[in-house]
């Protein structure tokens, strides 16, 4: 029922935005401020901060308008890589971007020793990483074919983006 379905998406949404998401990886984000991190501990980190909130936009529709569960997998794992490619672009932008159009100081997360996918992986490394996460996030949509056409470029648009 519409009514089942709707509370399937507010939980997810709940948890999402909770200790199990948003909330729980920003104090894990800021457990490990002046600490070396491994690239593993950052992903999580963001999957639980950016990558929870990317997914809950993506899931709760799949959900609340009966997707099938090969098709809520799909959006999962296309919400997930999104969610990747779009911090590790963010960080990025830290370090190449222009200071006028993302609206803060260029090299900001290093000065202030914090951990990013650059700091990490090296800014080569970096670029390849968004590149494959972006391509994964929209071979993952291969399922809807035409139909996805918004979310390809979509995803073409964030992780091109300058700011």
């Amino acid at each position: 029922s519409d009514y089942q379905k709707a509370i399937k998406a507010i939980n997810f949404l709940s948890n999402a935005s909770g200790t199990e998401g948003m909330i729980g990886g920003q104090v894990v984000d800021l457990a490990s401020e002046g600490k070396k991190i491994t690239v593993e501990e950052l992903r999580y980190i963001h999957l639980l901060k950016t990558g929870a909130l990317i997914r809950a936009a993506c899931m709760i529709p799949a959900i609340y308008y009966g997707a099938t569960e090969e098709e809520i997998k799909a959006v999962d794992d296309f919400a997930v890589n999104l969610g990747i490619a779009f911090q590790i672009r963010d960080d990025i932008l830290d370090v190449i971007g222009d200071k006028d159009l993302l609206g803060k100081p260029i090299g900001s997360d290093v000065s202030s020793d914090k951990n990013t996918y650059v700091s990490l992986l090296g800014l080569e490394e970096s670029e390849k990483q968004v590149k494959q996460h972006s391509q994964a996030a929209v071979n993952a949509l291969n399922i809807f074919g035409e139909n996805a056409e918004f979310l390809v470029r979509l995803t073409e648009y964030l992780i091109n983006r300058k700011s």
